[in-house]
Formats: C-alpha cells, structure tokens, sequence
C-alpha cells in the first residue's frame, strides 16, 4: 500500500477559520481525536541473529532498520488510550510484568479499571511501518510505501521485545478529522508524553555470614570506620569496600496519564497545528490507481489554495530509518 501526503502549517491565530473551512469543504463536522503513537527502535543485535524470524524482511530491506509506530485512537477530545489494555501491572527487575484483572478489582497504579472497559477490550493497538519517502520530483505529492496491522497481544512490549523490537519513546497527537472523497484531513498538534521509568530491581543483603551470626564481630565492625579519610602508601591496598552499582531502568509506556489531553504539553511551543491530506493506494504498482490518487489530491490542494498552501513534506524529516 502506497500513502500520497500534502502538508501545512495552520497558525493557531487561523485555527478556528481552517476548521470551518474545511467543514464547508468536506460538508461535515469536525471530528475530534486523540491518537497515542509509541515509537519502537529494532534491536539490531537480535533481529540480525541467525534464526531470527525478521531476518528474511531484513534482508529483503538490504540491510536497513526501521523505527515501528504503535498506534491507538481515541474518539475523544480529551481521553488519552491507556496502556496497557490489562490492569495491574508490576515491574520486577525493570521488566514490566502484567496480570490480568480480577473480579471487583478497582483502581491500581493509576489505571483505570471501571469506566473504560468496554473499549480496552474492544480497541486494540495497531502497528504501523512507514518507508522512506520517494526522491521529490518526480510527483507533486509526497509517496511512501506503508503498512499497518493489528496487535491483540495485551501485552505490547513483550510482543515487540519476541520480534526484536525496544520501547523508545511516545507521544500523542490531538486534533480534529475530516474526510473528503478519498482524501482524509488532519489538523492536530504532536504532544509530548514522559517516559515512564521502572523502580531499579532492590539488592539482597550481602553482608558476610560471619558477622551476621557473631554480634561480637559485627560491633567491632561498626567500632572502626569503614572509610579511612587518609591512608599510608606502605600500608597497601585498602580493604574491599562494598559499592552500589546502579544501572539505568529501562523505560516503559507511562501509565500515569494526565486527566485530559488538553493538559498536554505542545512540541511547537508557539501553539500552531499541522494540516495532513492523505490519500492511500491499496496497489501502488498499478499507474492508474496512483494517477488517480495523486488527482484527488492535488484537486484538494487547488481547493484549499488561498486559505492554506498545501506543500511537498520534507524527505529527510519523514525519514524512519535507523541511523
């Protein structure tokens, strides 16, 4: 499946005025949304081990990785999708663990139990892969080849983590919708979402057996100081002192969302939208289907000329391979 794509940039000054625009133009009310994409970087280490189930598609791509997007919508103004789509959730050495809910079980960790039930178990995640965009030129419009598919696995990272794929990052796009013939209209705003940061997994004790079971030796022990602020060279070494080595947690979706989207944080500090008119085409190989796509969607562009100015996306900023 090949995606044909226009851009603008709507100041938030004329917001209200494209809106209205394009509810005359698509002769329907503006459709509010909220859509939760969390990125995924591919683990080159697993997925180019031998035996690996990507390594045919990493192969057939002569050897480039591509950053995978999880997506989720909420038909809502404000409502953010929630992860995961289970309940409770635990982290044990900086692992995420999921259990599924119990019976008369409420709120837990910030998630929402009661309220939401009907469509965390209806709406499931969706991953999508978006290539490099086409060198510009040769179209009027921006085409890349794509696709998406369905994940049921509730447990998304585990899901990823089998195909060799890492949690890197989120964020959420809200705004409203419209769609005109084949052509579908976006004008939102990314926002930024905070990762989510396991507890580090706690030590065992390691104090010597000897002195947990002579409280002679472990008040002498405690008598002396354990660290000398000064030492003699001829001494030699000093004696083995214990250190705390922690590593970095490994981050994880946030379950911990705000109340309402609106209390998101903007990427674009100054407030302005991004207008998307897309056209996807089920079979790209065939002439006439992308002839016709890129028809309607440069009617549309002439449409709205004079309002907004519909432009060629920029190649590298589309780009989704891993560097």
């Amino acid at each position: 499946m090949h995606e044909l794509l226009l851009f603008a940039q709507v100041p938030s000054s004329q917001k209200y005025h494209v809106l209205q625009v394009l509810a005359g133009v698509a002769a329907m009310q503006p459709q509010p949304f909220v859509e939760r994409r969390i990125i995924f970087k591919p683990n080159r280490q697993v997925i180019t081990k031998q035996g690996h189930p990507k390594n045919a598609f990493f192969a057939q791509m002569k050897g480039e990785l591509y950053y995978l997007q999880a997506v989720k919508i909420s038909e809502s103004r404000d409502k953010i999708p929630k992860f995961p789509s289970l309940s409770k959730r635990n982290e044990v050495n900086g692992e995420a663990k999921f259990e599924p809910k119990r019976e008369g079980e409420g709120m837990d960790e910030g998630l929402e139990v009661d309220g939401v039930e009907d469509e965390e178990k209806t709406a499931a995640w969706t991953l999508e892969f978006r290539d490099l965009p086409d060198v510009p030129g040769k179209r009027p419009v921006t085409s890349r080849l794509m696709a998406s598919m369905e994940i049921s696995d509730p447990d998304l990272v585990g899901y990823m983590r089998g195909l060799g794929y890492d949690y890197t990052s989120e964020y959420v796009l809200r705004g409203e919708r419209y769609t005109h013939n084949s052509v579908q209209i976006l004008v939102h705003q990314p926002c930024l979402l905070l990762m989510y940061f396991p507890p580090p997994p706690q030590k065992p004790d390691t104090q010597p057996q000897s002195q947990a079971e002579d409280p002679s030796a472990q008040d002498s022990s405690n008598s002396q100081p354990q660290i000398q602020s000064q030492s003699d060279p001829s001494s030699g070494p000093p004696q083995s002192t214990t250190a705390t080595i922690t590593s970095t947690p490994t981050p994880l979706p946030n379950s911990a969302l705000p109340p309402s989207a609106v209390d998101l944080e903007t990427l674009d500090s100054s407030g302005s939208f991004i207008l998307q008119a897309s056209v996807r085409v089920q079979d790209g190989s065939k002439p006439e289907m992308m002839t016709r796509g890129i028809s309607e969607l440069v009617s549309f562009r002439d449409l709205m000329r004079g309002v907004v100015e519909l432009e060629v996306g920029d190649r590298l900023a589309l780009d989704t391979r891993v560097r």
